[in-house]
Formats: C-alpha cells, sequence, structure tokens
C-alpha cells in the first residue's frame, strides 16, 4: 500500500462518514522502519547493522551485505555463508565472481567472526 492510496482512502472513509465534508490528508512514512509484506533476505553475523534486508529481484550477495553496513572490522568476508532451502554455502566476497551471487527472497546471510589469520 503506498501513501497515496492509503491518504485517498482515508478521505473517502472521512468524507463518507460524514466526519468531513472535503478533507486533506497527507501520510508521511519512515521508509527504513516501513515493512508491511515485504519480502527480505536475513543478513546476521559480524556486520553493522545485522537484520532483514529489503530483496530485490536483482539483489546480490556483495549488495546484501553491504546494505547491513558492511562487515565489522572483526568479521571475514573470505568466508560468508548463505543458507538457501536447507543448504549451506560459503563465498569469498574479497574476489570479484563471488559478488555477483544472485539471492532469492528468504535468504540468510551470515558474515563470520576472523579466525586468527584474520580470514
Amino acid at each position: 500500500l503506498q501513501s497515496q492510496d492509503l491518504a485517498n482512502s482515508l478521505q473517502s472513509r472521512y468524507k463518507a462518514a460524514g466526519i468531513y465534508t472535503n478533507p486533506t490528508i497527507q501520510v508521511i512514512t519512515n521508509a527504513e522502519n516501513v515493512q508491511v509484506n515485504q519480502e527480505t533476505v536475513t543478513v546476521g553475523g559480524q556486520v553493522r547493522r545485522p537484520g532483514p534486508v529489503p530483496f530485490g529481484k536483482d539483489l546480490t550477495l556483495w549488495q546484501a551485505v553491504q546494505a547491513a553496513g558492511g562487515a565489522t572490522e572483526f568479521g571475514s568476508m573470505y568466508r560468508v555463508k548463505l543458507f538457501r532451502d536447507g543448504n549451506q554455502k560459503s563465498y569469498d566476497l574479497t574476489k570479484a565472481q563471488f559478488m555477483r551471487v544472485p539471492l532469492q527472497r528468504n535468504d540468510t546471510i551470515e558474515v563470520p567472526q576472523k579466525n586468527a589469520w584474520g580470514r
């Protein structure tokens, strides 16, 4: 539901109920906090803002991690885990070919903590 559609619906209802004769309603939302029926992927582990990330049809593994604020100083981009349909794969996001891994709705991504060798 778009903001303008909601405003139009409220205006019609106020008018039909006889509460106002010519209402003007403006709906303002904070897009970051609105996730009504929104498809997402979940990014967790060592990222700056873990949680759901809005899913778009061309969203890549790299983009999702960046949308979650990127890896913290403790996060390893060498072993990023992708969980899909009960399966797990690891990707080295320091290599360009893995940055373009396409995501599907409801995927879960984990950026693990660096190991003793900084990877």
